[in-house]
């Protein structure tokens, strides 16, 4: 995968996470984790969760889905997806 298909990737990540959860764009949600986001409950991290497998034609497993609790580990996990 060359650079400008990853900066499209976390583009399109990050939209998704901002339009879940509902951040403002002026925002670093870089380090943006379920801990310090009120708006990132469990109903929430279902929601997040499915709309990436949606758009990113990937699947997740249970403990993925658990350990995927702050931006940066969302972003690694989707990555070994898509790099596999």
């Amino acid at each position: 995968m060359n650079d400008s298909a990853s900066e499209e990737i976390k583009k399109k990540l990050e939209k998704t996470v901002r339009d879940v959860l509902n951040i403002d764009p002026a925002r670093d949600i870089t380090t943006l984790s379920a801990k310090d986001e009120p708006a990132w409950d469990s109903l929430r991290h279902v929601e997040l969760c499915l709309r990436i497998q949606s758009e990113f034609g990937v699947r997740f497993d249970g403990s993925e889905l658990v350990r995927m609790r702050s931006y940066d580990e969302i972003e690694k996990t989707l990555f070994a997806h898509i790099r596999s």
